[in-house]
């Protein structure tokens, strides 16, 4: 749970604690080291360390715990990469292999703090070694539920184009295991595709109350907005907001989101026949996406 250079310590005292363990207890410090390379701009050394981890264990020690975890850091890696298909195939992996919400994990955790406890009052060593054990692996997978929800949203967004229904429950399983601004904006423009407008706006007013200006993000919850304003037939606002979201998506260099505003300017003002205005978008949203102006000579 900690985050930047606060996790390096705890990451190393992990693999220190691990080192004389079996390998599929060793093994789950891989992805807590891959996090750190990944804080460190190292994503494809972090994805190396946790496939070489999963195909040791695949090869040697296919532990359950083990496999969930891998699976779901790597299914993280992949989408932070924008690898969005090995991104959704890791994270089907590692949802078959989880057992279920918060409720039920907490549920079986103290079942077996129970057991183990009861089996300690009666003097049963070797049982309540195991029990504990269990109680580990349930514990443990308690700890992944935030990259579980990013599990979540990798599916959603591979399912999305043939599923939409499909990719808006796992989009909202992954919001409620997990705020996440970028999952909240994703949720909304799937809303907005399936004419559900009211959730929408309920959750792009959610968004702009939280979502400061200078994030990178504010670009592209402006051009929600603005395709928000689209589908309701508002195309003032929808024009306004797509030229705002050219001039933040510009500022923070979020190529995507400016390729989408300009194309969606752009159509907004051919379809009610201003041809020369649109030329003069196209053209001004070529050059930012670092096109060379065609000078006469």
């Amino acid at each position: 749970f900690a985050e930047g250079h606060a996790r390096a310590r705890p990451v190393a005292a992990a693999e220190a604690a691990l080192a004389d363990e079996i390998p599929p207890y060793r093994e789950l410090a891989a992805a807590l080291r891959a996090n750190v390379l990944i804080d460190r701009g190292e994503p494809h050394h972090a994805m190396h360390l946790l496939r070489t981890a999963l195909d040791a264990s695949l090869a040697r020690h296919p532990h359950p715990v083990l496999l969930v975890t891998l699976h779901a850091y790597l299914a993280d890696g992949r989408l932070r990469l924008g690898e969005n298909a090995q991104a959704a195939h890791h994270a089907k992996e590692a949802l078959r292999l989880a057992r279920g919400g918060e409720e039920v994990l907490a549920e079986l955790a103290e079942n077996q703090r129970r057991l183990a406890e009861s089996y300690l009052g009666e003097g049963r060593l070797a049982d309540a070694v195991a029990a504990v054990s269990a109680l580990h692996d349930l514990l443990h997978e308690r700890a992944l539920r935030p990259v579980l929800a990013r599990c979540l949203f990798a599916r959603a967004l591979h399912r999305r184009a043939d599923d939409p229904e499909g990719a808006l429950a796992d989009l909202r399983a992954s919001r409620a295991a997990a705020p996440d601004h970028t999952v909240t904006l994703e949720l909304a423009d799937v809303c907005r595709e399936l004419g559900r407008l009211d959730d929408a706006t309920e959750l792009l007013s959610e968004a702009t109350e939280a979502i400061p200006e200078d994030s990178p993000l504010s670009a592209s919850l402006t051009f929600q907005q603005g395709s928000l304003a689209l589908a309701c037939g508002d195309l003032e606002a929808a024009e306004a907001a797509f030229a705002h979201a050219i001039d933040v998506a510009t500022l923070h260099d979020t190529r995507g989101v400016l390729a989408a505003s300009v194309d969606k300017a752009g159509e907004l003002l051919l379809e009610q026949g201003r041809i020369e205005e649109a030329a003069d978008l196209l053209r001004h949203g070529l050059l930012l996406l670092g096109a060379e102006e065609d000078v006469p000579r």
